[in-house]
């Protein structure tokens, strides 16, 4: 299953600190107050987890743990995400999630579901363990690479929806993960795999002479 300790060290880079940008609007709370954003944490975020209106203190004095446990318990442990086989997959949409919404993140997965395996699901903009039984199936028919090329697909496709000054810039976020690369754990695998099928082919030749 997946790690959520380290889709969070990917994500956290991108994120960067502290911000006040006044073009962006998710540096403003419910009262329209420029308060900013760091590790991503955005104002409403914020104060839908502190449940009160947060302050430019607040947003400044926010520790990297509390932001951890924010990803953790607002966007990783709704959307279910621990519980892809897949780690690659996982950052990717744990990305999308992060950046574009839950709901968001929902539709371009259940869509990239679909476009796979048409009529899996319905699109309901909430990753169940419905949709993440269906992704994981996908991925232990060897369609991993498949899939992550079609969240791209459709990730890029919504972002251009949206438009705006930041387009370029979320691009090139999505970029990052255009190409499917298979985990590290995957990678060690499949070199001991490679190995052990070259000691046995020697093993096996030499017994023959």
């Amino acid at each position: 299953m997946a790690s959520f300790d380290i889709a969070i060290l990917e994500l956290l880079p991108i994120e960067g600190g502290y911000q006040t940008l006044t073009g962006d609007k998710g540096n403003y709370n419910s009262k329209n107050e420029l308060i900013g954003t760091k590790y991503g944490i955005s104002a409403k975020t914020l104060e839908h987890y502190l449940k009160r209106i947060p302050t430019v203190s607040d947003m400044k004095n926010l520790s990297l743990k509390t932001a951890k446990d924010i990803y953790y318990k607002l966007y990783w442990l709704p959307n279910n995400l621990g519980e892809i086989t897949d780690q690659f997959i996982t950052n990717h949409l744990f990305d999308i999630y992060v950046n574009m919404g839950s709901g968001a993140g929902s539709d371009i997965l259940q869509d990239s579901i679909n476009a796979i395996k048409p009529n899996t699901l319905t699109n309901d903009s909430i990753t169940g363990m419905l949709t993440i039984g269906a992704l994981n199936e996908l991925i232990k028919k060897g369609f991993a690479e498949k899939i992550n090329d079609e969240i791209y697909k459709y990730q890029v496709k919504k972002y251009i929806s949206f438009g705006g000054q930041y387009l370029n810039s979320w691009l090139s976020r999505a970029e990052k993960y255009k190409t499917y690369i298979i985990t590290t754990a995957k990678k060690n695998y499949l070199l001991i795999g490679s190995i052990i099928g070259i000691g046995l082919l020697l093993f096996l030749s030499k017994k023959k002479k």
